[in-house]
Formats: structure tokens, sequence, C-alpha cells
């Protein structure tokens, strides 16, 4: 239990953070045409599409996980590269996870619904799995609650987003869909989890906030395809 002291430095800290990068706007005809391309290139080799949420679905990061006001304030912060993005792998059949070490799955499952809906897109049966252990899918809004070795919206130790994925991959396992590490694509802004997912062969590739109208930056897409070598010293 926080202290109320260390409550009111945590919304200190959120209100910081709440702010949209510079030129979030919508997106150019290109630009739109590119996100669309680029759905189509990952869907030729995933079957499994996995995006973190704060500054790369969302153009704002949530504080650790603290958001305070509706799903439908924070849909709006969705960012518009991915509201023509995550439709586009969707409609071709992939399946789709939010990956977060928030502690606020049904808040960022609902956001995404609301948001996608607004483009004609049913996000019911996306995934989302949260800092602590709860998998939100379905249209009824159904937990799975999982063992997970993160909370409150706060990396811990070297986990990276690997236990995150993992519990995803033992979730679609179960409903009948093995899903090899190659067939995973991870896109997230920060490096170290990107790395940590090529690391165990899956494809990945770093979102960069500061070009927040195109999934992929130059050569990023090929460079998704390389796995580091592990066994280097």
């Amino acid at each position: 239990m926080f202290e109320e002291d260390a409550l009111d430095m945590l919304f200190l800290e959120e209100e910081e953070f709440e702010l949209d990068w510079p030129d979030e706007r919508e997106l150019t005809e290109e630009e739109e045409e590119t996100a669309r391309q680029d759905a189509e290139r990952v869907t030729e080799v995933a079957k499994l599409v996995a995006v973190d949420c704060d500054l790369t679905l969302l153009g704002i990061h949530t504080g650790g996980g603290h958001w305070r006001d509706s799903a439908a304030a924070l849909a709006q912060h969705i960012r518009p590269v991915f509201r023509v993005f995550l439709p586009e792998v969707m409609a071709r059949g992939i399946n789709v996870a939010v990956v977060t070490f928030s502690p606020q799955p049904q808040l960022i499952k609902e956001a995404l619904e609301i948001g996608l809906l607004e483009y004609g897109c049913d996000a019911s049966e996306v995934l989302v799995m949260g800092g602590r252990g709860g998998i939100i899918n379905g249209e009824d809004m159904s937990t799975t609650d999982v063992e997970l070795w993160s909370a409150g919206g706060r990396r811990m130790g070297k986990n990276h987003k690997q236990r995150h994925i993992s519990m995803v991959v033992d979730h679609f396992k179960e409903a009948g869909l093995d899903l090899d590490p190659s067939e995973i694509f991870l896109v997230d802004d920060d490096q170290i989890n990107v790395e940590a997912a090529k690391g165990h062969g899956m494809r990945a590739v770093r979102f960069n906030p500061e070009e927040p109208h195109r999934i992929f930056g130059e050569g990023a897409f090929e460079n998704a395809l390389v796995t580091p070598d592990t066994t280097a010293e």
C-alpha cells in the first residue's frame, strides 16, 4: 500500500508524463498507405504481433500505469499510425496482443476497443497482458490470471517483455495455436526490449516516438528479421 505522500509523488510524475509527442497529427494519405504496406509485410512473416503500450501504441506515458481518466479519454491518445496498422494486421487474420508493464490492462483494452471502433475495427479479440499478470481477452473482458514477475507498472530485474509474451503464447497454445518464436513480431519503443526479443528468436523493431507517423524507420523492418548472435561473448 502506498503512503499518501508517495501517491502524491506518483501522480505528480504521471502528470509530467502525460504529454503528446510533438507533431502528433493525423496521417497523410501517403503515410496511411505506408502503414498498410508495413502491416502487409509483417503479416507475411508473423502470426502474432505484440505491441508495447506507453509511448508506442499511445502517444503518452501513463505514469507507470496510473491513468485516472476514462478509457474514452485514453483512447484519444492512440497513435494515428496504429489506428491504420493494427486493423490491417487483424484483417489479415493475424493475432494481436498488447504487452505492457501497466497494472491497468482492462482500461487499456477498453481504450483500444473504443479507439479502433471509430475506424470500423472490432478489437475485442486483442489480448492485453498487463504488469500484474492478467490477460484481458474477449468481448466479455474476461481475465485470465497468470503468475508474472512484474508489478505496479515497473520493470523488475532483466525480465523485459519475455514473460509477458510467453504468457500470451501459452494462452494461444491452450486455444490450439502453437507459435514459434520466429512467428512473433514485437513493436516496442524500448531498444532493450527489442534486443531481448531478438535474443529469444523473435522478430522485433523499435518504434521511434520521435517519428510517430511510421511503424518502421529506414531499414528497421529488415533489421527486425536479424536475430543477434547470443553466443558471442
